[in-house]
Parts: structure tokens; sequence; C-alpha cells
């Protein structure tokens, strides 16, 4: 497998992963938690605001933010999810997509959530770890349907992806 390949393969899971953990605002049977100081929830605007130490949870899936918004279409149905770290945190998601897997963990300064237009956007010092791999970049962003993964860099982050040799073909 070429470094390309590897690369491609890295965050294509990552991203997955993500992805399948992000249903967390919509979806499967299972309970959604939020927690958060204060919330602010318009029906006629189909818009949420949530400030404080906002914690989302769904199953194995869970979500940290100082601050979160939410807007969705006429149906209900989310548009977007956007959230906010502060000062002393960047929002934070983190799942265990399997019990024979590490924990995989993606921080931003703010991360966005398309669900209608298969977008996840990472903003702002991202990273994206499971175990020893990772992937960082200023910001990225991946197309769950064209499965598209895109970093950018800036003055300060490049784009940096570590992989670990795969221990089975060693």
């Amino acid at each position: 497998m070429t470094i390309h390949q590897a690369s491609t393969f890295l965050a294509t899971f990552l991203f997955c992963t993500i992805l399948w953990a992000f249903d967390l605002v919509a979806g499967t049977k299972e309970v959604l938690r939020v927690i958060a100081d204060t919330a602010s929830l318009n029906q006629l605007q189909h818009f949420g605001t949530y400030t404080g130490h906002v914690q989302f949870s769904k199953g194995k899936a869970h979500l940290w933010a100082a601050r979160a918004t939410t807007k969705g279409d006429e149906k209900n149905q989310l548009i977007l999810a956007s959230l906010y770290g502060d000062k002393e945190q960047q929002a934070h998601y983190w799942s265990q997509p399997s019990p024979d897997k590490p924990t995989l963990h993606a921080y931003a300064d703010i991360i966005y959530y398309y669900p209608k237009r298969n977008l996840i956007k990472l903003q702002g010092n991202a990273l994206v770890k499971q175990g020893a791999n990772s992937m960082s970049a200023a910001s990225i962003t991946y197309d769950t349907k064209a499965q598209h993964v895109v970093s950018q860099s800036d003055s300060h982050n490049r784009t940096i992806l570590i992989l670990q040799p795969d221990k089975k073909t060693l």
C-alpha cells in the first residue's frame, strides 16, 4: 500500500466512523441526551442554542462544546449543527466504534455538521486521532457521500498524517 493509499484509507476510515457517530443527532433508536447550562429552542424558527459545558451523547458517541447551535428545516430535520470550543478547550467528539478498536477523537475550534449536504467540517486546529494514527490540519472537511477528505493549511498549521504500520502485516 502506498503512502497516498494509506492516508486516503485512514482519512476515510476516521471520517466514516465520525459519520456513524454523528448519527448522535438523529437516527437510531438510542436516547439522545443533551446537557447544557442553558438551552433556548425556537420551534417556529427551528433553531436551538445551547451554552455552557454542552454535552450531547447517544450510545457510545459523545460531543462536548462550550456552545452549540442547531438549525432545522420545516420538518424539524437537522440542517446544521455547529459546536464551538472556547479558550480553554476545543469542541470535542469521541466514540469507540467497536470494542477491538481504540476510541476515536476529533477536535476543532468549531465542528460543523451538515447532514443533508453529507458534510462534516472541523475548522481551526483540526485533529482526528484513533490510537497512534492521526490527521491534523488547520481545517479538515469530509464529504461523506463522495468519501472525499480535504485538508487545508494556514500560516501556522500544515497537514500532518501519522500512520502506524498495520501490526497484522508485519
